[in-house]
This record gives C-alpha cells, sequence and structure tokens, in this order.
C-alpha cells in the first residue's frame, strides 16, 4: 500500500525591482512611461520609490516595458523580467 506524501506549501517572497530598472525608469521618464503604459505618473513613481515595495503586476506591463527597453535601454541591454518584478524566490 502506498502512501501519498503531502504537497508542500509554496509561497513566493516578497521582493521588489531593481535598482537597474529604477535608473531605466528615471532615465526614461516617470511621466512618459505612464503615458505610455495607459497608468498614472504616480503608479509609475510607486514602483521605484524604495519605501512602496511595488511592481507592475500585470504581464501585459511588464512585457510592454521590457519592448520599451528594448527601443531604449539606459546601460545597453533591455531590461529582464526579474529587473521588473525582482528576482524570484520561494519563502520557506
Amino acid at each position: 500500500m502506498s502512501r501519498k506524501q503531502p504537497h508542500p506549501v509554496v509561497f513566493l517572497k516578497p521582493v521588489e525591482p531593481s535598482e537597474r530598472f529604477r535608473a531605466w525608469v528615471r532615465q526614461f521618464g516617470v511621466s512618459r512611461l505612464g503615458r505610455a503604459l495607459g497608468v498614472s505618473r504616480t503608479t509609475v513613481h510607486s514602483w521605484i520609490c524604495k519605501p512602496h515595495k511595488r511592481r507592475p503586476k500585470d504581464a501585459e506591463t511588464v512585457a510592454l516595458i521590457i519592448g520599451l527597453s528594448m527601443k531604449e535601454p539606459s546601460d545597453g541591454r533591455p531590461l529582464t523580467y526579474e529587473d521588473v518584478h525582482g528576482r524570484v524566490e520561494v519563502a520557506r
């Protein structure tokens, strides 16, 4: 008789966008990015302001940000998913 092993419970550890993302947003322009994405300047500012620790949640928004960074990279290379969302880690 086999016993089923319980599945582990997994939670994503809260992370914040990278400094590279913050620098790119400042270079691109907070207001300009907000207009390009159809969100408010305040929303974009909350992504780069350290106390908020917010990040874009919509996958389409992240894809648009990465696409924009391909046209105007700040350091010669486009942003990555991890730059925008932060490093993905599993909390234990």
